[in-house]
């Protein structure tokens, strides 16, 4: 008798959150003040209850309910290479500017690299690189995603 398994798929609807900010967008922190670009978002804040508490995210209009995004922040603003996690509405969008940032740079040849170090002129950003875009990819708002395909032990004939 030939061997044949049956798959079983998991499935998830991507949020429709709306993500105001692209990767390589250039920001200041509204309250804050420091400078930096967009690396990466959440559709809602992923970070404990206790540092909600402690960053005052539960004061803010939103909450949790909104993008979170993170952000490489400029040495020049906040020493050290730092990088914040910031609320939508925490966010004013600003100019593409190169940020002094030890992970923000153009080395064609490092595949891990964040940016191709060309402006976005359409968009208005520093244009991310393919594996930075692979990760956040753009228009997949309320499109169905597989998570993860498997054996389906329930499936006739499924011997483990």
């Amino acid at each position: 008798m030939p061997f044949s398994v049956e798959y079983a798929v998991e499935l998830r609807q991507h949020d429709d959150t709306e993500v105001r900010y692209d990767l390589g967008q250039c920001m200041t922190h509204k309250t804050l003040g420091y400078r930096g670009v967009v690396i990466g978002w959440d559709s809602e804040c992923r970070m404990s209850d206790d540092w909600c508490r402690s960053t005052g995210v539960h004061e803010l209009t939103h909450g949790r309910e909104q993008p979170f995004y993170h952000v490489l922040v400029d040495k020049r603003d906040q020493p050290g290479s730092q990088i914040a996690y910031v609320a939508q509405e925490s966010i004013v969008s600003a100019d593409v500017t190169a940020i002094d940032h030890v992970h923000f740079q153009f080395t064609f040849a490092d595949p891990g690299a964040s940016f191709t170090g060309e402006v976005d002129e359409e968009r208005g950003t520093w244009r991310p690189s393919p594996a930075l875009r692979e990760q956040y990819p753009l228009g997949l708002d309320g499109c169905w995603l597989v998570d993860r395909i498997f054996p389906d032990p329930l499936a006739a004939g499924f011997d483990a």
